[in-house]
């Protein structure tokens, strides 16, 4: 090999000659330094300019390369006394080198380079190959073997045989870019300089016994990082213990403990063997020595004391005796299944484990970002939750191989996952891959985007934790592949979790094969085929035919009877791929109440007179004594056909035309109500309509911060369902000692709270099923401790005691930590079977949760 390349650096020199000088070194335009340019960085070599890039791809000047090869030597230092006048007058003429002139005088007397023969410099031409390459070995004391050599042949031969041009496609006269440079002289560190013995006719030249990179004054080591902060309480913050293997070439062995310089990553290497540069006990450089063949990143399927089975390689390795392994940093739990982190193999047995257990964020999907926050939705649910960042002492940022990362990292579209520890230190894994294309398949556990095949994130068991939107995510499922089948033939985006399967798919259904809802406002043929003419839930009067033998009646009652006579059907319906009603797929809404069974789902139906008592309530009530509730969330369907003048059907906007509204009980809507009974609605269809106005009441929320005083007042920041997070003020005699997590239920009169209900959530006397306080019209309202016994919706609908509660889309959701102590926001799906749980109801509505905190 070493004869292959010196012929292929002669042909390069050949081709020069003739004229033909080709491209290079191919560095990319990017601000993200080479590994080459990183190394030199560390040790002061490769400088950035005023905006500190490195501009890897542009050409190296004369001036540049001179202070290039002198601060590779060590002598900067010296350059800067040897600044001013040189013998060049094209330079000291020039003000833009002034800069260089130290470095130019140092390479000049060291011979490293000369002036032209007409006595110029040319400190802005741009240096060539053969050029530096020259340099490079009169500055390493190779100069001697190549004086009287056919230029630039003899250079460059020499300048291979000594490894400087490794990973270089020289060509002789070719400019020299940044990039290249900095790879030459990022070899020339593992070369040793040589060394003049005897005089005269004595004289010998031999490599020493040092290194560039040592003779500089750095230790060159191989050792595995054994101990960092994180995982050793006894560690400093900026220290590192490794387990040497070899100093500077030779064997080494032992424990060490360094100083980590600033911009070292050795949380990144926790486990490997690393090559270190190290001066003065400080690490400067770190860079992984293990094989990446031999460092898995992966998600554990199953784990045992002798057998650890991986999930997206499908892989069971045995484990080392002796393993050493980590969960969260702490080297006394045991790993388990679905915990993702590093594997270090050693001979074919994996002999170290450090994985997380995210048991904050789990695969969220991050919608903004701010110095204090991250907004974000996970599961299936597209509330919107936030991770407040001033919570913690110590954020860290990981990528999903444990390399440092900033906050900057994480963008819209991140998929994040997190945990925190005992000493309030959170750590984000990020993951910022995207696919966009067209999804051409879906089935259980992958999808198909551009002819390429992408797993969806599942855990250990086979359950299914990715999510799918069909309309922007303005709503979000879980993945199935009934919930996916509307996005195939369109446009998606899916978001790249751990293990580079799909976290969570987004697009926008032209045509959804879920069931719709609709209002038919006429019925007919068509050049034989039956069509309905249905006003969909975007709004438009769509003619669908339907396919053939859909079951549509064809009596007089159903056909051409057109909504201008008063006469309509709601129905649900679903569309197959050429956007025909599907056979099978058509049901006509009952007049009376009863059930409909949709697939195999079946759904209550109500026909009558529909209640809304108050302006925020998010649900309307049957007219009857039972007073079941349907609520509106944001997969409502909502419409209305009156009987009146207004014949034609329109959609009805719950914000706008029904959200601070009343439908009193002398005068109550008439509606067709399709949902479950006390969960959600499906469609609603009005077909009468009243409207009065109702007062405000009662506000919800949880303190996100302690009580403070002044001589009069207290003031605490209180997270209220509906209206965020705002400063209150109290009256200090009536409410004291508000703490962060407690819940509190009051009216605003003036700037002050008023007729408040404090809830302290530390309490030593809390009782299990204990009504803890009522307040509002008739003590409607309550607060309540109690433990989850089922969850529904993911969180939507929550059991206490054998009564279901619904959590108001607004309401706001706070975590404690086993101690009850305040520990950060959360959102619906932390609502789990088994939580403790304190919750605020609304003030008129004891069913109806609007602020809860769960531990």
């Amino acid at each position: 090999m070493q004869g292959f390349k010196k012929v292929l650096v002669a042909l390069l020199v050949v081709a020069t000659i003739l004229g033909t000088i080709g491209p290079v070194f191919a560095a990319e335009n990017t601000n993200a330094p080479s590994e080459a340019a990183t190394r030199l960085q560390a040790i002061g070599i490769a400088k950035g300019d005023e905006k500190g890039n490195l501009n890897e791809d542009q050409p190296v000047t004369r001036a540049e390369a001179a202070a290039l090869v002198v601060r590779a030597l060590g002598m900067e230092k010296s350059a800067e006394l040897m600044g001013g006048a040189t013998k060049f007058a094209d330079v000291n003429a020039d003000p833009g080198l002034q800069w260089a002139t130290g470095a130019i005088n140092i390479a000049v007397s060291q011979g490293i380079i000369n002036g032209y023969p007409d006595g110029r410099f040319g400190g802005r031409d741009q240096v060539t190959y053969a050029q530096f390459a020259k340099m490079m070995l009169y500055a390493l004391n190779y100069g001697v073997t190549v004086e009287g050599g056919i230029w630039p042949t003899a250079v460059l031969a020499k300048a291979d045989d000594i490894k400087l041009t490794d990973g270089l496609t020289v060509v002789a006269n070719a400019p020299m870019i940044r990039g290249a440079v900095f790879k030459m002289v990022d070899n020339a560190l593992d070369v040793k300089p040589l060394v003049q013995y005897g005089y005269g006719s004595s004289t010998l030249y031999q490599p020493g016994d040092q290194k560039l990179i040592q003779k500089l004054g750095y230790d060159e080591l191989e050792a595995q990082v054994t101990a960092i902060p994180a995982a050793d309480s006894t560690l400093k913050d900026d220290q590192v213990t490794v387990t040497l293997q070899k100093k500077n070439g030779a064997d080494a062995s032992g424990d060490k403990t360094y100083t980590v310089g600033q911009g070292v990553d050795v949380n990144g290497l926790f486990g490997t063997v690393a090559k270190l540069w190290v001066k003065d006990d400080t690490v400067i450089y770190a860079q992984q020595k293990t094989s990446d063949s031999d460092v898995y990143y992966d998600t554990i399927k199953s784990y045992s004391s002798s057998q650890v089975k991986l999930l997206a390689l499908d892989k069971t390795i045995d484990l080392k005796s002796g393993v050493k392994t980590y969960v969260n940093y702490d080297g006394t739990a045991t790993p388990a299944a679905d915990e993702y982190g590093r594997f270090v193999k050693d001979n074919n047995q994996v002999s170290f484990i450090n994985v997380f257990r995210f048991d904050k964020i789990n695969g969220g999907i991050v919608t903004s970002v701010s110095d204090n926050e991250i907004k974000y939705f996970a599961g299936a649910s597209a509330t919107t939750r936030t991770l407040r960042l001033s919570q913690f002492d110590n954020v860290h940022v990981l990528s999903p191989k444990f390399a440092e990362l900033s906050l900057s990292d994480v963008k819209a579209d991140s998929v994040i996952y997190a945990w925190a520890d005992g000493t309030d230190d959170l750590y984000i894994v990020v993951v910022g891959e995207k696919v966009e294309g067209k999804l051409d398949r879906v089935s259980t556990d992958k999808v198909r985007i551009d002819g390429k095949d992408y797993k969806v994130v599942q855990k250990a068991d086979g359950t299914v934790l990715a999510t799918v939107s069909t309309d922007e995510d303005v709503t979000v499922n879980s993945y199935t592949t009934d919930n996916a089948k509307g996005l195939v033939g369109e446009d998606v985006v899916a978001l790249l979790g751990l293990n580079g399967r799909v976290q969570h798919l987004r697009g926008a259904s032209a045509k959804t094969t879920g069931w719709n809802y609709g209002v038919v406002t006429n019925a007919y043929y068509s050049n034989g085929t039956l069509a309905l003419k249905v006003f969909t839930k975007d709004g438009e009067s769509v003619v669908y035919e339907l396919e053939k033998e859909a079951n549509w009646p064809t009596d007089n009652a159903h056909l051409n009877f057109g909504a201008d006579n008063g006469k309509f059907y709601g129905i649900a319906y679903k569309l197959n791929s050429d956007g025909q009603i599907a056979k099978d797929k058509l049901v006509i809404l009952p007049s009376m109440s009863g059930t409909v069974t949709l697939d195999s789902d079946t759904y209550d139906v109500y026909v009558g007179n529909v209640k809304k008592a108050d302006k925020d309530q998010q649900y309307v009530t049957e007219d009857a004594a039972t007073a079941t509730r349907y609520y509106v969330d944001s997969g409502t369907v909502l419409m209305k056909v009156y009987d009146g003048t207004d014949k034609d059907p329109a959609l009805v906007d719950w914000k706008v035309d029904l959200d601070g509204t009343t439908l009193t009980g002398s005068d109550p809507r008439q509606a067709i109500v399709v949902g479950t009974k006390d969960q959600s609605a499906k469609f609603i269809l009005f077909t009468s309509e009243n409207f009065q106005v109702a007062s405000a009441d009662y506000y919800f929320g949880v303190a996100v911060t302690d009580e403070t005083f002044d001589s009069d007042n207290g003031y605490a920041t209180i997270d209220v369902a509906g209206q965020g997070e705002k400063e209150y003020t109290f009256d200090s005699s009536a409410v004291s000692d508000i703490t962060k997590g407690d819940l509190l239920a009051f009216r605003v009169t003036g700037d002050k709270a008023k007729n408040v209900t404090h809830i302290d959530v530390q309490a030593s006397s809390l009782t299990v099923g204990a009504t803890l306080a009522n307040y509002g019209t008739a003590s409607v309202g309550k607060a309540v401790y109690d433990v989850v016994q089922a969850v529904y919706n993911s969180g939507r609908y929550v059991k206490f005691s054998g009564v279901t509660y619904t959590v108001d889309a607004d309401a706001v959701v706070y975590l404690l930590k086993s101690d009850q102590k305040f520990d950060m926001a959360g959102g619906v799906a932390d609502i789990e079977t088994g939580k403790h749980a304190i919750f605020l109801t609304k003030d008129n509505d004891d069913k109806l949760i609007k602020a809860i905190v769960i531990w």
